[in-house]
């Protein structure tokens, strides 16, 4: 599922929308990981498929951005271990 949503564009199109909706809060862009790990784990119940898409898509944008790329993994590491909270 993770690879139909990254080769289709979704998984993109839905950080950039979160992205652009949390940017106005202080370290949005870091809890725009956080809201796309809660989105795609609720789909798919899977921590490690939620890691590998939204990490995928995540990691340029912050790359781009000059992130320290400690906080950026700890932030996916924290949206995929959502999957215990939802019940996957």
């Amino acid at each position: 599922m993770g690879e139909l949503l990254l080769r289709s564009g979704l998984a993109e199109r839905l950080y950039r929308v979160l992205s652009a909706w949390l940017n106005p809060l202080p370290g949005g862009l870091l809890h725009s990981n956080i809201a796309a790990c809660a989105t795609f784990v609720a789909v798919s119940g899977s921590s490690v498929a939620t890691v590998a898409t939204i990490g995928s898509v995540a990691l340029p944008a912050f790359r781009a951005r000059g992130y320290d790329e400690r906080l950026v993994l700890g932030s996916l590491a924290a949206g995929g271990n959502l999957v215990i909270a939802v019940g996957g």
